[in-house]
């Protein structure tokens, strides 16, 4: 099974690129960004970026068109892998995928679970049952 984040990464990535939006977590990753933009017919002036979605920049007039075609592609994902896995097999990989069983908590595999629409109860569930069949 793939996790979600991999299973829109090639649209991500290809919608990144037609966006000008770019990863960056300092400085000199910004200042290349911005760099590799300019070239590709987009802005250098950070003035008109925006942040958003954890360290992701883009065009300031490109925001609201790339949310909307992310979260389309997060919405068909999460179609995909649910009509092809259980709802138990999907959460119980992301619990193994953020080692819950060694930190003894489900709290992250929850966070990435947050658009398949799962309650916290539901996780909780699955997750005490994972526990139980671990430590056999």
């Amino acid at each position: 099974m793939l996790s979600l984040s991999k299973a829109i990464e090639a649209q991500e990535t290809s919608l990144r690129k037609e966006m000008g939006a770019f990863y960056a977590f300092n400085n000199s990753q910004i200042e290349e960004g911005l760099e590799i933009n300019q070239k590709n017919d987009f802005s250098g002036d950070l003035k008109k970026y925006q942040c958003i979605l954890g360290n992701l920049f883009i065009p300031k007039m490109n925001t609201k068109q790339f949310l909307k075609k992310y979260i389309h592609i997060t919405i068909d994902a999460v179609k995909k892998i649910k009509s092809e896995h259980s709802d138990v097999d999907i959460i119980e990989y992301e619990l193994a995928n953020h080692e819950s069983n060694e930190t003894g908590s489900f709290s992250s595999a929850f966070d990435a679970l947050a658009p398949f629409g799962y309650s916290r109860q539901q996780v909780s569930n699955v997750f005490e049952d994972w526990l139980s069949k671990e430590d056999l």
